[in-house]
This record gives structure tokens, C-alpha cells and sequence, in this order.
């Protein structure tokens, strides 16, 4: 093999690591495809750099043009049925403490951000308890405290 061939080699391997990259970054982060569409261009020249002549092999053609609409299927399979969580969703089951006292209703810090509380079952919540999320209306947090989840 010729050192332009061992460049196509590369090339194809790097596009596929950045497919990868991006199928598990797509998890965290949706939308994000800078890492897809470089792998696609690597993959793409890689193919050219295969033969000295820069003519593709329909051997190689199909297998790209595979690789890519599986990926393609792998990645609407991904996104067409992702539940993402909104900010608020990610909320429930935290816990954090009240900065006021809740006679029902009061302030807590939660995730490091000050929110309006209200007790759920209408009982005093002194300042500096430790509370958990239970369900989030609007821009209000349902809390109980931690030691009466029993």
C-alpha cells in the first residue's frame, strides 16, 4: 500500500469514530451533528484516497453508501422516539432545603437555583429542612420533606 492509501485508511477510520461520536453525543446533547458531518466528509475522501488513480471501486461506493443509511436509520430510530426531559422534569426526585419557612408555602433552593415551594401535604416546613421535589405547576415546586418521605 502506498502512503496516500494509508491516509485513505485513516481518513475512513477517523469518519467513523466522529459517526460514533456523534450517535453518543446526540444522547446528550440533540441537534449537535458537527461530529456526524465530519466523519461523513472523512469517510467520503478517504474513499478517493483508497486507489492511486481516485477512481472509487463500486465495492467501496456501496459499502459507504451503506454504512451511511444505517447510520441515517440508527439516528431517526434514536430521535423519533427520545423522550428528552424538559429543565423542569429533571427537577423531580431532587432534593435540596428550605431557605423560608413553608406554612404551606415558601422559597427552597433546588439544583442550586431559589424556587417557589408550597408543602404538598399543607404541613409547616421549618427554614433548613431538607426537601425533595415531588412535582413541578408552572414555577412552583410540590416538596415534602425528606425525613417525612416515610
Amino acid at each position: 500500500m502506498t502512503a496516500l492509501q494509508w491516509v485513505g485508511v485513516g481518513l475512513w477510520a477517523l469518519g467513523l469514530v466522529l459517526y460514533f461520536a456523534d450517535l453518543d453525543l446526540d444522547f446528550d446533547i440533540p441537534g449537535l451533528d458537527f461530529p456526524g458531518i465530519a466523519g461523513g466528509i472523512c469517510i467520503v475522501v478517504g474513499a478517493f484516497l483508497f486507489f492511486d488513480d481516485f477512481r472509487i471501486g463500486a465495492g467501496v461506493l456501496i459499502a459507504a453508501a451503506l454504512f451511511v443509511a444505517a447510520r441515517l436509520a440508527v439516528r431517526y430510530r434514536i430521535t423519533r422516539f427520545a423522550r428528552y426531559r424538559t429543565q423542569t422534569e429533571r427537577l423531580l426526585g431532587r432534593t435540596g432545603y428550605s431557605t423560608t419557612a413553608l406554612d404551606p408555602r415558601g422559597s427552597v433552593q433546588v439544583a442550586s437555583e431559589l424556587w417557589s415551594a408550597v408543602s404538598d401535604s399543607g404541613e409547616h416546613i421549618e427554614k433548613g429542612a431538607e426537601v425533595t421535589v415531588l412535582d413541578v405547576e408552572g414555577l412552583t415546586l410540590k416538596v415534602f420533606k425528606t425525613g417525612d418521605a416515610g
